[in-house]
């Protein structure tokens, strides 16, 4: 009896661990077919992965391609308007360099342009005021040997007697006129310019005048008059450059000459 209860039991024993390790065996199995399935699994997903970003690359990379062409063509836009592009180096400082040399050449041309316009406005006074200087003596020298003349013949005789008119000369006649600009003004421009005396003029004026018959006075006075024109001309005034300063009598002593 207890011999059969010892096999019975053996029997189970190994019943027993048969059914574990079959169970072991099942469960070994299944754990591999898991991982098997997962690393399946993993592997599909890492494809789909894969292939969506090469999918998304291409993409991008098309659109890139596109917004690189637009941007060409926007540039290129641009340069025919005349826009610069600082990436662009050597051509964008070549194209700033060329516009500052012809900025300092144009800026040097005006200066040259200046300096000679100034140089012969220059020249021009400096002759002007060498013809009044000869003028100045001329008229001194005639009122000098005018004045020994009417000291001999007395006040009263010289005022009475009467003088032909004389003719305009034909070298003042035929001078020609010039109309003023802005380069070359006019002879009583400049003559505002010169530092003179006003009093030291009407003295000057004031002997004159009295050393002078009135036809020699009304005859200057008709040689002046004759290049003078209305302030409305469209040519401005016409009185001759090279006439130099009017010659007496100035308009107050022509004015006291008539009141008298």
């Amino acid at each position: 009896m207890q011999e059969y209860r010892d096999n019975t039991e053996s029997r189970r024993e190994k019943l027993h661990a048969e059914i574990d390790k079959k169970w072991a065996k099942k469960l070994a199995r299944e754990k591999e077919i898991e991982e098997r399935r997962s690393r399946q699994e993993e592997t599909r997903l890492k494809e789909l992965k894969e292939a969506q970003a090469a999918l998304t690359e291409k993409r991008l990379l098309s659109l890139v391609q596109k917004l690189d062409q637009l941007r060409m063509l926007r540039r290129e836009r641009l340069k025919r308007e005349g826009h610069f592009f600082p990436e662009e180096d050597q051509e964008f400082y070549e194209r700033i360099q060329q516009q500052e040399q012809g900025l300092a050449r144009r800026k040097k041309e005006q200066e040259e342009r200046q300096d000679k316009k100034k140089q012969v406005r220059n020249e021009r006074v400096e002759a002007r005021q060498q013809r009044m200087a000869q003028q100045k003596k001329l008229e001194q020298s005639e009122e000098t040997a005018i004045g020994s003349n009417d000291s001999n013949e007395g006040r009263k005789g010289r005022v009475k007697k009467q003088r032909p008119k004389e003719p305009i000369p034909s070298e003042v006649t035929h001078l020609p006129l010039l109309s003023p600009s802005p380069i070359f003004p006019p002879p009583h421009a400049v003559a505002q310019t010169l530092d003179i005396p006003s009093t030291l003029i009407e003295l000057s004026e004031q002997e004159a005048c009295d050393q002078r018959d009135p036809e020699e006075i009304q005859m200057i006075r008709e040689l002046w008059a004759h290049y003078v024109v209305d302030e409305d001309s469209p040519d401005g005034s016409c009185i001759p450059l090279d006439l130099g300063y009017p010659p007496l009598p100035s308009s107050h002593f022509w004015a006291a000459l008539l009141f008298k």
